[in-house]
């Protein structure tokens, strides 16, 4: 089984569905238009208008790993940063499992390697016929 469809069995266990396109304008606007279907996983091989925190782009060739994910929101308001937070931790994890560099997180939202940001994480809480979302946006170069 190949890797993309060990990635999808996954995500389906999960009840989670993928969703791959080749070029966005951004994978956190993409992915609102899926809101109300289910748990989504949009991965995208560039993004020609990719967003950084506070209206910063982010810049998106292709040959780099652009995602969000869409769930329905369930944790409190005051809780919100946990996403972050996990999305984080499992970056730089999974970054341990493959280099052996300095790799840290500058809270909240970036992940550095010898001094670079090389990941960014976005997130965004959004309401849709009264039920609440959390779109979790990451962006890796």
């Amino acid at each position: 089984m190949s890797l993309p469809s060990k990635i999808e069995k996954f995500l389906l266990d999960q009840n989670t569905y993928l969703v791959h396109l080749e070029s966005v304008g951004s994978t956190m606007n993409e992915i609102k238009k899926h809101i109300g279907d289910k748990n989504i996983c949009l991965i995208a091989d560039e993004q020609t208008a990719g967003m950084g925190r506070r209206g910063n782009q982010w810049v998106s060739p292709k040959g780099n790993m652009y995602l969000s994910f869409l769930f329905e929101y369930t944790l409190s308001i005051q809780e919100h940063f946990l996403f972050t937070a996990v999305a984080a931790n499992s970056i730089k994890i999974s970054l341990n499992n493959y280099i052996n560099e300095n790799i840290y997180i500058k809270w909240p939202n970036d992940i550095i390697v010898n001094e670079n940001k090389i990941a960014g994480i976005m997130t965004e809480i959004i309401e849709y016929k009264n039920i609440k979302y959390v779109i979790i946006g990451i962006g890796i170069n």
